[in-house]
């Protein structure tokens, strides 16, 4: 267990920067919506393909991971829409 967390720390570590770094951005600066929209868009292409990078490397990829990675960026797309549907 412990031998397998630090083989995927860089990672995880990856991810959390550029999922934290996106949302500190959003969250401590007053942006337009195109600036915010590009923000969340690259965030969630970088974490798709970050996730599919990884288990590519694992030789674990398979279309349900795929899938999940999509459809989970997908709902985080649509709640940041919602949330901001007033300032289009």
């Amino acid at each position: 267990m412990n031998k397998k967390i630090h083989k995927h720390i860089m990672f995880y570590l990856g991810e959390i920067l550029i999922v934290g770094g996106a949302f500190s951005l959003l969250l401590l600066y007053k942006f337009g919506f195109a600036a915010k929209l590009m923000i969340v868009g690259i965030m969630l292409t970088s974490y798709i393909v970050l996730g599919l990078l990884h288990h590519k490397m694992n030789n674990d990829i398979k279309g349900k991971i795929v899938l999940e990675y999509i459809l989970i960026s997908l709902i985080i797309f649509a709640l940041f829409l919602f949330t901001n549907i007033t300032k289009l």
